[in-house]
Parts: C-alpha cells; structure tokens; sequence
C-alpha cells in the first residue's frame, strides 16, 4: 500500500464518519450512537443511498464525491464537539491507535494481501471497479446480461465503498480499495465493547471480550467476503433488542445495525425481516396478559424510526433498479418452494444436509461454545440458590428468546439448502460455512449474555 492509498483510505473513512455524524445529529441520535463508530457505517449507507439516487438522475458521481466531501467538513466538527465527546478527534485516533496495535495482522491483510477469494474479486469489488469505471451504477454493467454470472443482482453497500475509495484515490488500486473494511472491524468492535459496558461488564473485561470476539474471526472481516460484516451488526442487534437498555438509545442502534445488514446481501435482507418478524411477536407473547398496558406505554423513538425510514431508501431505491432491468437471482428460491418435485428433492436431501452443518459446526467449535454456554448457565443457578436459597430459572427471556432466533436461523440456512437447484453437495461446499457465521455469533452473543449475569450475581454476593 502506497502513501495516496493510506491517504486516499484516511480521507474516506473521515468523509464517511462526518456524513453519519451530519445525519445521525439530524435524528437526535442517543448516547449510543453519539460516537464515530455508529456514524462511519451510518455514512456508508449514505453514500449507497447518494450513488442509487444519482444513478436514476444519470449524474457523473466523480464530481459529486468530491462536492459531498467538502459538507462532510461539517460533519467533522460534530464528531469533535462536546455532545459528541464518545468520539472527539484525538479519541478516534487514540481507538484506532488501540486497533492497529492489537490487531497488526489487520494492517498487514489489508496493505499486502490481494483479494483472492472468488466472491471478493468477482463479485463485490469486480461490481465496485465497475461503478468506479462508469462514474456510477450504470445499466451498461448491472443491465448487461454479459455479468449475469457475477451476481449483478446483489446489494452494492460494499461495491460503492471501493468505488468511493477509487475515486478519492483517483485510480482503481486493489489495496486501498479494501481498506474501508478495517474501519468496519473497528467499528463492530466499538460497539460491541460499548454494548456490553452498557451492559454493567468493568470496563478492561468488556475490552477483553470485544477484541477476543473480534479476533478470533479476523481474517474473514479483510478477506473481501460479505459474509461477517452483516452477522456482526445482526449479533449487535440482537444484543440490543431483546433486552432492550433503558434511555441509552439501544432500539436506535438496533435499528442502524438492521438496515446495515439489510442493504448489504440478499440473504442478510431476509434475516432482517424475519428477525424483526420474530421480534415482534417476541414482544407480544413474552407477557400476553400485560400486553395492551404494554402497547399503551409503547413510545417509539423518533430517532429509531428515522433511521429506519432512512435506510430503508438505499434498499427501495435498488429493488426498484432490478425490477425495472430485470435482474433477479438465481436460486428462485420461491418458486421452487410451490414445486411438489423441488420439495421431494429437498426432503432427500435432509441428511446431507444435517451432515454438512455438523462438519462445519464442529470446525467451528460451536460444540464447545455451546458446552460453555449451557455450563453458565448451570453456575447461574448455583449462584442463584446460593444467594436466594432457591434455584433460578435456567434461561431467563432474553437467552430464551435468542435460542429460538438460533434455531429459526438454521432453518431458514437449513431451506436454502434443501431447494437449491444446483448440486447439494457443491453449493454446501462454496457457502455453508460462511452462513454458519451467523448463528455462530448469535451463539457467541448467548454466551456474553449468560456470562454477563454470572458476573452480575457474583457482583451482588461481594
């Protein structure tokens, strides 16, 4: 990596945390989200919101860029301003200082290693160099059924950062193209350390865990795949929703990790309105009796509706695109799911299939996450009689809640499986590990919420 791909990175990642800032100050954002971690992925999706809006209006994006680059100054003096004191200057330095010195594989991944991976170079950033080669999302690439095969029907949240990147740049250099993903990893890992201080963990045990959950994945947050970077917010939203943190704008930050994940891949899109399905009925069966108390009291935040509204428009703004030129997926997944002979496919698939995930499960080391988990939360209800002089109940209704979501994610994995109209076998081979990340970190955060009230009763007996 060159000194104008640092710089060109640099000057991206500034630009992009003061377009958040601009919009998340205009929201009212909560002391959640009052930091540059929240407003650099809540830039991202305004320059996916821009590049779609601009692609129906047929206006160059090179000269737009650099316009919106000089707003963005504004911006800066947000994030630097007392209200916004989680993120000051000096204190983003200071974090991504913390990152690089804990995380030197990160730079080293980035700066030397080039993108070898098929869905990072023929998918993502090949989509990327083509916006940056047509000045913007152009028909001449993303209508032309020459690129069927590179999946021109994907989201662009990725593809329009390198391109943003390339343009900054001034040249299209496979380094400095993926360089907007360390800040991402940088920003899931404020987050998360942020989520579980709110949380009541001490302060140097959240860092820990934050870096230990971060970094055991690390490579597949660089290596250009998708995959990771819509199951961490997923994770954080998760986290979030169903135990909700009281006046700290938790439903907010919820609602900018689910329109995160929901304009970054099609299957991610379809988590999001599960999820929030689920959710949803969650709230209302978790205390049926009190339900319509609940409903009155029930005041949603102005600023979590607006970030919802607003990044829903990224999302609208691309599936007007593809219907209008045409493009569609090709697994056809619902039509196939009203085909008697794909349906008796997949139920001859079930055991194959169950063999896979528990191959990959096992590389994973899921049966030890889940091992640990379920021993918490035994010591949980040691602790509890100890204390109370009776046993405890064993899941409490948030860790009963995301055991349910675990199990409705693997179904949904479970069905993609079961009607693909390609070989069963193949198509597990070249992707089931990478939707395995998913319910892993879902397990993963169980296990933080488990271990976050073993601390809490352990707290209460000293």
């Amino acid at each position: 990596m060159t000194v104008a791909d640092l710089t060109s990175v640099l000057l991206y990642g500034a630009m992009t945390a003061s377009l958040g800032a601009l919009i998340l100050r205009a929201v009212s954002a909560p002391a959640l989200l009052r930091n540059g971690a929240a407003a650099y992925l809540a830039g991202q999706l305004v320059w996916l919101g821009l590049f779609l809006a601009m692609s129906w209006l047929h206006v160059p994006m090179t000269v737009c860029v650099w316009s919106v680059g000089m707003i963005s100054v504004v911006g800066w003096g947000i994030l630097s301003c007392k209200r916004w004191r989680h993120w000051s200057s000096p204190g983003g330095l200071l974090f991504l200082l913390i990152v690089a010195v804990s995380f030197p594989q990160a730079i080293y991944l980035v700066a030397r290693v080039p993108l070898i991976e098929w869905d990072a170079r023929s998918i993502w950033f090949f989509h990327g160099k083509a916006i940056w080669n047509h000045a913007g999302i152009s028909t001449d690439y993303f209508a032309n059924p020459h690129y069927v095969w590179s999946h021109t029907d994907y989201p662009l949240l990725i593809p329009v950062q390198a391109a943003v990147v390339a343009m900054l740049r001034g040249a299209w250099s496979e380094m400095a193209v993926k360089g907007f993903l360390v800040g991402n990893f940088a920003a899931y890992l404020w987050l998360l350390r942020a989520i579980l201080r709110k949380r009541g963990w001490p302060r140097l045990d959240a860092w820990a865990v934050a870096v230990l959950v971060m970094g055991i994945a690390l490579p597949a947050y660089l290596n250009g795949y998708a995959d990771n970077h819509y199951a961490m917010p997923l994770m954080l939203a998760a986290l979030v929703l169903f135990r909700p943190l009281p006046g700290e704008g938790g439903s907010a930050l919820a609602g900018l990790m689910a329109v995160f994940a929901l304009n970054l891949k099609n299957e991610s899109a379809m988590y999001v309105f599960v999820g929030v399905a689920f959710w949803a009925v969650w709230w209302v069966l978790r205390d049926v009796k009190r339900v319509r108390e609940r409903l009155g009291q029930c005041r949603f935040s102005s600023c979590g509706l607006a970030i919802l509204l607003l990044g829903a428009i990224p999302f609208l703004l691309w599936s007007l695109f593809k219907a209008v030129h045409g493009l569609e997926g090709d697994l056809h997944l619902s039509s196939r799911l009203t085909d008697p002979a794909a349906l008796a496919q997949g139920v001859e698939r079930v055991s194959t299939i169950l063999e896979a995930m528990g191959i990959v499960h096992n590389r994973m080391f899921t049966p030890a996450l889940l091992g640990i988990t379920v021993a918490l939360s035994i010591w949980r209800c040691l602790l509890s009689r100890r204390e109370h002089g009776e046993v405890g109940a064993l899941l409490s209704l948030e860790e009963r809640a995301l055991w349910v979501l675990l199990l409705l994610i693997h179904l949904l994995i479970f069905a993609v499986y079961a009607l693909t109209p390609y070989n069963v076998w193949w198509h597990l081979g070249t992707s089931l590990d990478r939707l395995l990340v998913l319910p892993v970190l879902i397990l993963v955060g169980l296990l933080m919420v488990t271990a976050g009230r073993v601390l809490d009763y352990s707290a209460d007996m000293k």
